[in-house]
């Protein structure tokens, strides 16, 4: 009778540590898009599922083709040796816009991102809720997957996280 009171009490112990780690994700990402065709015309994308801010740091993440793109220093090339500029914002559900005037390129792998962001998104109490993403280039490209991500650089060792849709 002890054996199965002490095996109710571990299992229920197990169950509550599995459903506190599922409700306290170190971060939260959306997947916006597959890819998209950039331009210098902006390329809007109405959410279905609005984008919240719900960790110390969101930002979008945009993954660009390796044959096509080339990351010199903090500044991205296209073969042809001409430089690439990504601009972004968001608004939110009330009309504010955010300029993501943020933009920095990475190399996680063998893939490089673009990550957007603004300073207003990198706050421990925001609680804003977006419905609309744009994103233009100054030259025709197209992206690989667009993810928002919403996490607290201290959940990694390098203070780097990358989207899981896109590893």
């Amino acid at each position: 009778m002890k054996l199965r009171g002490a095996f109710l009490i571990g299992f229920f112990a197990a169950i509550t540590c599995i459903v506190v780690g599922l409700v306290r994700t170190p971060h939260s990402e959306v997947l916006i898009s597959s890819g998209i065709s950039l331009s210098p015309q902006w390329q809007e994308i109405h959410l279905e599922n609005k984008l919240q801010t719900k960790s110390v740091i969101s930002e979008l993440v945009v993954e660009m083709p390796d044959q096509q793109i080339r990351k010199i220093g903090n500044q991205l090339q296209l073969a042809d040796g001409s430089p690439l500029q990504v601009e972004g914002y968001l608004t939110t559900e009330a009309g504010e816009r955010f300029e993501l005037d943020q933009v920095w390129a990475m190399v996680h792998g063998t893939k490089t991102f673009l990550r957007l962001s603004n300073a207003r998104l990198e706050c421990k109490k925001c609680d804003y809720r977006f419905g609309l993403a744009a994103l233009r280039s100054n030259k025709p490209v197209q992206t690989g997957k667009v993810v928002w991500m919403s996490y607290d650089p201290r959940t990694s060792k390098d203070g780097v996280v990358v989207p899981h849709a896109l590893e």
